[in-house]
């Protein structure tokens, strides 16, 4: 251990889409109340850091570096309730009643977008099959053309209004999604102090890690890991290797990042040292797989399952 904080704070164009575009949010919104936590603290506060999830017999079987039983709509709506506010959630029914509420939300402030089919998105790169969901903020409609901050790495975009309605009808999911789903509004009603926030999300978090580990078509916690590791010592397609080349171990390893600083401010030492080792892990099988080192991908994931083993005990019964 050196003399400073071992985890360096990621900033940067990630995966984590949604907390990047809730954060501009929070930003702008006339009614909030600053200074708001960073990116990776309210990552910690959807509670998606903490567990996995590894899909066996999906059309290609994945690591879901997040537990099952939370989406992440679910995940934003938990941070926005920890930090004592609360935002309204639309779901409009055709994009004609999309673009009144739209153009109504933006006398307020930005608009928080999504799910979006990130591949039918005219400007971005295919992304790897199995991750489509995305979140963009709305910033304001031009005439036929719609202006909005992508936090993927697009700022500033400008499309016409029928290209991004086209992504946004909460279709080409895994499950489908309510369409052209936004929120807006946001209203604080309470400033907890850190410790009363860490006190709402504790309870969510353990009962992620302690989620059955399950078997056959899904498995979770330290299962997950190890299904992984099954998965990469046998040939795998080029889709499959994409996928956690460019979105799972990157994106596991930037929420253990995450989890392992937001633990520590609370003194939580234990489960945070965990997590700064299983973000170094996730990051080697990055490395790795990039090499078509599949051997050194299956001895990091197994590390990782022994450490999510421990993760959840260092959390008490």
């Amino acid at each position: 251990m050196v003399g400073w904080e071992a985890v360096v704070p990621y900033e940067g164009s990630s995966p984590c889409g949604g907390v990047h575009a809730l954060r501009m949010c929070l930003e702008t919104w006339r009614a909030s109340e600053g200074p708001w936590p960073s990116a990776g603290f309210l990552s910690c506060l959807t509670t998606l850091p903490f567990g996995a999830s590894f899909e066996a017999e999906a059309q290609r079987p994945r690591l879901v570096p997040g537990p099952p039983q939370i989406t992440p709509e679910a995940g934003l709506d938990r941070a926005v309730e920890a930090l004592g506010a609360r935002w309204r959630v639309e779901h409009p029914d055709g994009p004609v009643q999309a673009r009144g509420l739209l153009r109504r939300a933006l006398e307020e402030g930005p608009v928080l977008a999504g799910p979006v089919n990130r591949g039918a998105l005219p400007y971005h790169p295919r992304p790897p099959a199995g991750f489509e969901e995305h979140f963009v903020v709305i910033s304001r409609l031009e005439g036929d053309r719609i202006r909005l901050q992508d936090p993927a790495g697009f700022p500033e975009i400008s499309l016409p209004q029928g290209s991004f309605f086209e992504a946004w009808r909460g279709d080409g999911f895994g499950t489908p999604r309510p369409p052209f789903t936004f929120r807006w509004e946001l209203r604080r009603t309470q400033v907890p102090t850190p410790e009363e926030i860490l006190a709402r999300v504790l309870p969510q978090i353990r009962e992620n890690l302690r989620a059955p580990e399950g078997n056959g078509h899904l498995r979770t916690g330290p299962a997950a890991f190890r299904g992984a590791a099954e998965l990469f010592r046998q040939p795998v397609d080029p889709e499959t290797l994409s996928y956690h080349r460019e979105v799972a171990f990157p994106l596991g390893a930037r929420r253990s990042s995450d989890a392992a600083i937001f633990l520590r401010r609370f003194h939580l030492s234990e489960p945070a040292d965990l997590l700064s080792e299983k973000a170094a892990l996730l990051g080697e099988a990055s490395y790795a797989i990039s090499l078509g080192d599949f051997g050194g991908v299956v001895r990091a994931l197994e590390r990782v399952g022994v450490l999510e083993e421990g993760l959840t005990r260092s959390f008490g019964p």
